[in-house]
């Protein structure tokens, strides 16, 4: 260089369309004039952009070229777009095409409180952590993701390398049974568990003897096995269970045994005695009708006759006496009969009860408290008339009946010396059955009671037994008990007429 001036010559590459260089017009598309080229003949026309220039490159289609005096919009920017932006003036200001942020008061640096882990947290903290600090990371367990360490002993590391059980051969037979481990060593990525061999108990590894069973791409055929044979068998009602190793062929089939007065087998039919027309039997002979001749009863009549039972006829029925059963109708006056029920025209239908206390009763009275005495269990129920739940006896029917208590008194005091217990006919009849001082007739505070009366009632008509213990505290119970133990209290009844 001389005075800033270059002699030394310089070769310049010739342009390519992958690299920069010196280029020359062809004369023909391109022409040149005192050093001004130009496209000749047509061309694209020029078009003003409709693109709007990003982040991103736009791919154009058009056939039209952006004049030299045009320019692109380029896209505004948001908090998620990249583009052109103007400050506010306030926040932000600009001089010279150089843009400040105006010296605001910023948050105070902190250390870190929270602790990484592998879910987020999110803070909301006014402070910024400073540039030199860094949050605490979580330690890791069986159920928590964090920071470990080496033992040193099971896992060690070197040079940033962690490093854990030691290699070993495998030692198990994989087989359909899953094998659990309790070595403390891993297996070499390049070794596999041997497979078991498969017997006809174990399933595991076979081969083709390449006799009667082959392979061939990977699909296995059967070239033998077992042969077909004509059946030897014969079919009845049991099962016949072979040993043969050859198969029935499928256009055979086993005989089938003959059948017999003892055997289920073929049947064909005569032709005289049974027919068959259409795979359906008859029976054109036999035996004949006849008329019953036995006479029915409790006991079974095993017949012996040829001849059968026309199906309009029915034997006799013997009729029934004091000592036999049979057939029997009623009188039409201690008996009688409507819509097939019979019911007696005289006389009654028994009913009777006996109610007791299995275990002493809670405290009936004492206070002048009126009781109606409920036994709640029977030992006898008969016609179920007397109610547990009531302590009341309802007459099924009309009649004369005869009732009968006794009551054992606990837990009398001196002051109780008051006293009555009465049968009650629909608690409107009362039947004394006794009165007094209770006290005085008691040993040791208890008293027993008893009475009974023979009363007519109606159907419909209840009895129940009341007891009233006067001029003491409500503590007096009734005495229960067992039938070995004895009952202590108990009411019964009974229909007589």
């Amino acid at each position: 260089m001389v005075n800033g001036v270059i002699n030394a010559e310089v070769t310049a590459p010739v342009a390519t369309t992958s690299q920069l260089g010196i280029v020359k017009p062809d004369g023909t598309t391109i022409t040149i004039v005192n050093g001004v080229i130009s496209s000749v003949g047509g061309g694209s026309t020029g078009a003003n952009p409709t693109a709007t220039a990003g982040a991103t490159a736009v791919n154009g289609v058009a056939t039209t070229f952006m004049r030299s005096d045009g320019a692109p919009a380029v896209q505004t920017a948001n908090t998620s777009t990249l583009g052109l932006v103007k400050p506010d003036g306030t926040t932000i200001t600009i001089a010279s095409g150089v843009i400040s942020a105006v010296q605001q008061t910023l948050p105070v640096g902190a250390n870190p409180t929270a602790t990484a882990g592998a879910t987020a947290i999110n803070g909301s903290a006014a402070t910024f952590m400073r540039s030199d600090g860094a949050p605490a990371v979580q330690t890791a367990n069986t159920s928590t993701l964090g920071l470990v360490k080496p033992d040193g002993t099971t896992i060690t590391i070197a040079s940033g390398v962690i490093s854990g059980a030691a290699a070993a051969n495998p030692t198990a037979t994989a087989s359909n049974t899953a094998v659990n481990g309790v070595a403390t060593t891993f297996m070499r990525s390049d070794a596999a568990p041997a497979v078991q061999l498969a017997t006809t108990s174990v399933f595991g590894l076979v081969k083709p003897d390449g006799t009667t069973i082959t392979i061939s791409g990977g699909v296995i055929s059967s070239t033998g096995g077992a042969s077909g044979a004509n059946p030897t068998a014969t079919a009845s009602n049991t099962a016949v269970n072979g040993v043969a190793t050859t198969f029935m062929r499928s256009d055979a089939a086993p005989a089938v045994q003959l059948g017999s007065a003892s055997v289920f087998g073929l049947v064909k039919v005569d032709g005289t005695t049974i027919t068959a027309s259409g795979g359906v039997i008859s029976s054109t002979g036999g035996a004949s009708g006849a008329n019953p001749t036995a006479t029915a009863s409790n006991t079974a009549v095993n017949g012996v006759a040829t001849t059968f039972m026309r199906s309009d006829a029915a034997p006799a029925v013997q009729l029934a006496t004091t000592g036999v059963f049979g057939l029997v109708k009623p009188d039409g006056t201690t008996i009688t009969i409507a819509g097939g029920v019979i019911s007696a025209a005289n006389g009654f239908t028994p009913t009777s009860f006996l109610a007791t206390f299995g275990s002493a009763s809670s405290a009936l009275t004492g206070d002048a408290t009126e009781a109606t005495v409920i036994f709640p269990s029977t030992d006898t129920n008969v016609g179920s008339n007397y109610s547990v739940s009531t302590g009341a006896f309802t007459a099924p029917a009309t009649g004369v009946y005869t009732f009968t208590t006794s009551l054992e008194l606990n837990a009398l005091t001196s002051s109780h010396t008051s006293f009555w217990c009465q049968f009650f006919k629909s608690t409107t009849d009362r039947f004394y059955i006794a009165d007094g001082n209770p006290f005085a007739m008691s040993r040791g505070g208890i008293f027993t009671v008893h009475g009974s009366c023979t009363m007519s009632l109606n159907s419909g008509d209840t009895v129940s037994v009341h007891i009233t213990v006067s001029n003491g505290t409500k503590v007096v119970t009734m005495g229960g008990g067992s039938s070995t133990s004895g009952r202590r209290s108990f009411f019964s009844g009974v229909r007589n007429s």
